[in-house]
């Protein structure tokens, strides 16, 4: 994969700029193999290009006389029959942005310099690769990396930014961390005329996957949808990235998400190569249910058990250290819950049911959405069900007033802005936009050498998915049905603790299933983050004393309030676990406490 930087001004900018960017004083968070510097002999546009593994640049950049162009993730259009960057820099100067936005599957992000668009790029439609841009002294940025925007821009951290870490765990909408650095909504490109001092702009699609109109509008009936053409879709953006001689990995759960992957990868021929695995406790009920979906798929599974990762989460000075190098790699951006990746090494190609949830209805993702009640609720109403997204707002009661009014009123004008699109598909909009995007489409983009290849991203599968109407889809129709085509000796395997619903049992006459029960209690099957809070309060108050007082960290939460709940250690569910571990990175991010992991793919 590749990070790189595009920018684009009056020559004389450009140039200035162009002089002092060394491809040695940028540290975009991997061992670099390969680069590039270019500068256009106008002096209008420059970029630079740094590649984690030898070749990929050759691969994913391109420039000639009609400009450049480079695109990372790993976008399955891009690697069908041999097409090159070269190609793809052709249809897009040929075919148009909007073709291409549709044309191309799997997860990307793209930037381009050429007469026709200048300055221009875009990301999939879920920013499952986010894309980001940046305007200072009169030049226009461009950049799949905020570590090298943050080093241009040597910007200051957004506090409104960084407050919604404690509400919601990663930041929402279109400002990141770092002051003057926005991320590029996934329904929109970015643009600036070539050589311009004048900010660029974002625009939408004509062609975005958001139905516009009334709720009440005619909808499809599952059985009117070819669902074999969404699983063609599925298997070739899987097959056209996967060599049949490379191994895959799939983390198989227990749920839906997981199934339908494996689902589709055995329709697209990848049975041999693929190693499922799962995590979890000594007689984890979800290992045996996964355990007993890859025997009957006659897939290889691997069980992973907390004793095999304990060794080194015991070492609280190594944790501390992949904690701040996460927190480093995510440029703030996100809570510390999945730090414990320190440094990777090599490379591994995962297929995910990454996008899953957006296929799975309004409540697929916030469980407030599940009855369908929302369509009629008034607009204090709605607000309220998007005020506590996927968890309760302030869990602690710990935002100051200033950061509160200031998520509400945000969420609120959101609300404001897309209420010309259908009311039913706007849970699953604001998912994409401020879950997708924001955290796992970090996890996804900023781990060097861990590639997530995501069949599911597809606006095909999208708009044929948002042509069912709310029920249906809560009903998870499209799971079903694509299922059913691509693996139906999966279809009635238990689920953990889920069935499919009555819905789709009585209509396709499928056979009542039994299901995999759990009774373990959360803490029970607890992961690290719960000792690890408990048994580090005494440095985790200390980091949050110095914020206090080296820094603007009062404006955000009542950091006193905070570290008495740290001393008691006393966490009833896992969001109060995560809200500590918010506060924990705020602190670090505001101190400016970093360690770059240094990332070796290969």
């Amino acid at each position: 994969m590749i990070s790189y930087l595009f920018f684009s001004g009056k020559n004389n900018e450009v140039k200035e700029l162009f002089s002092k960017l060394s491809v040695n004083s940028i540290n975009v968070n991997f061992e670099v193999k390969e680069t590039v510097a270019k500068i256009s002999a106008n002096g209008k546009w420059g970029a630079l290009v740094f590649s984690d593994t030898v070749g990929e640049i050759e691969k994913r950049f391109i420039i000639n006389n009609k400009g450049a162009m480079a695109i990372n993730g790993p976008c399955s259009s891009f690697f069908k029959d041999g097409v090159g960057a070269c190609d793809l820099f052709d249809a897009l100067i040929s075919e148009g942005r909007d073709r291409l936005f549709d044309k191309l599957g799997g997860a990307f992000n793209l930037a381009s310099i050429s007469l026709k668009y200048g300055l221009m790029g875009f990301s999939d439609f879920t920013g499952s690769y986010p894309l980001y841009e940046a305007h200072k002294n009169g030049v226009n940025f461009l950049s799949n990396s905020v570590h090298m925007l943050k080093y241009v821009l040597n910007t200051d951290v957004s506090l409104t930014s960084l407050s919604y870490l404690i509400g919601h765990s990663n930041v929402f909408f279109d400002e990141t961390v770092w002051s003057g650095i926005r991320l590029i909504n996934p329904s929109c490109f970015y643009s600036a005329m070539l050589g311009s001092s004048s900010k660029g702009e974002c625009e939408r699609f004509n062609n975005t996957i958001w139905p516009i109109g009334d709720s009440t509008d005619g909808f499809k009936h599952p059985d009117d949808v070819d669902w074999k053409s969404l699983v063609d879709v599925a298997a070739e953006n899987l097959a056209n990235f996967c060599a049949k001689d490379e191994s895959i990995r799939l983390s198989l759960t227990g749920g839906k998400d997981s199934r339908l992957i494996l689902s589709i990868a055995l329709y697209a021929g990848l049975k041999d190569v693929i190693t499922t695995f799962t995590k979890g406790p000594l007689n984890s009920p979800e290992i045996e249910c996964a355990k007993n979906v890859a025997k009957v798929a006659g897939v290889k599974h691997k069980a992973i058990y907390p004793s095999q990762t304990q060794d080194a989460r015991k070492e609280s000075d190594k944790i501390w250290r992949m904690l701040i190098q996460s927190n480093t790699r995510f440029a703030g951006g996100l809570c510390l819950w999945d730090g414990v990746s320190g440094s990777v090494s090599g490379l591994s190609y995962d297929i995910t049911g990454f996008g899953g949830e957006l296929y799975r209805g309004p409540g697929g993702h916030a469980k407030q959405f599940k009855n369908l009640e929302f369509i009629n609720d008034n607009k204090t109403d709605l607000l309220n069900r998007w005020i506590n997204y996927h968890q309760k707002i302030d869990p602690l009661g710990i935002l100051t007033p200033e950061m509160r009014n200031f998520q509400v009123e945000s969420i609120s004008n959101w609300i404001d802005k897309n209420a010309h699109y259908r009311l039913d598909i706007l849970p699953e909009k604001f998912y994409i936009e401020n879950r997708l995007t924001h955290w796992n489409g970090l996890l996804a983009q900023q781990v060097p050498g861990r590639v997530k290849l995501m069949p599911l991203l597809s606006t095909h599968i999208a708009r044929q998915t948002f042509s069912l109407s709310p029920l249906f889809r809560n009903a998870e129709t499209t799971h079903f049905n694509m299922m059913k085509v691509a693996a139906p000796n999966l279809l009635e395997l238990p689920f953990l603790n889920d069935s499919w619903s009555s819905l789709l049992v009585d209509h396709y006459g499928l056979k009542q299933q039994k299901q995999f029960k759990s009774g373990a209690s959360p803490r029970s099957i607890q992961s690290w983050q719960w000792d690890f809070v408990e048994k580090e309060k005494v440095k985790i108050e200390k980091y949050l004393k110095e914020a206090y007082s080296k820094t603007e960290i009062s404006r955000i939460f009542d950091v006193e309030k905070v570290v008495c709940f740290v001393r008691k250690g006393i966490y009833r569910n896992v969001v109060e676990v995560k809200t500590v571990m918010s506060c924990l990175s705020i602190a670090l991010t505001m101190l400016r406490i970093t360690e770059y992991p240094n990332d070796k793919v290969s």
